[in-house]
């Protein structure tokens, strides 16, 4: 099921279901769960066009993650994880990596076999603070994990979250 939430003029570049697996560093425990990606154009508070990445959760309305990136944050995006593509183009590559993710969801990965990509959220790392997690897109292979994208996300406070819900009724109206 695709569905869209957007606080925006924009529609979405790119709405649908994928797993996720959560990784928490702190309790050592891992778990899977079917979110929701959005990845949309939005107009910031300072005017300025920034690139939204929402994970949601349609059986839990408290489950919201945020990237929100400008231009500005892009720079430092783009130092930070070596990426080559510029702000304009990097949309449509985090798309492909999601739809890599999608594509290769339930595949198990053999000797011999090939490679997968894995959509991660991983919490408890030391650099992160509360309320922080990495949004991960993992190869893995029959030899290793290999990391090609960390972002790092905010979970949503409460008014954030009261946002989101009072947007989802709206749709449901």
């Amino acid at each position: 099921m695709d569905t869209i939430v957007s606080s925006s003029n924009h529609s979405p570049l790119f709405s649908k279901n994928t797993y996720l697996r959560i990784i928490s560093n702190i309790q050592s425990e891992e778990k899977c769960r079917n979110i929701h990606v959005t990845v949309e154009f939005q107009t910031g508070s300072s005017l300025q066009t920034e690139l939204v990445i929402k994970l949601t959760d349609d059986d839990d309305p408290f489950f919201l993650y945020e990237l929100h990136i400008n231009a500005e944050d892009f720079k430092n995006l783009k130092q930070e994880e070596k990426i080559v593509v510029d702000f304009n183009t990097f949309p449509e590559h985090v798309i492909g990596y999601l739809k890599l993710c999608i594509r290769d969801q339930h595949i198990d990965i053999t000797p011999g076999n090939g490679s997968r990509y894995q959509l991660q959220l991983v919490s408890g790392e030391p650099q992160l603070t509360n309320g922080q997690v990495y949004l991960r897109v993992v190869e893995i292979s029959s030899f290793k994990h290999l990391t090609h994208l960390s972002l790092m996300f905010t979970s949503a406070n409460d008014y954030e979250v009261r946002s989101y819900l009072a947007r989802c009724l709206q749709l449901k109206k």
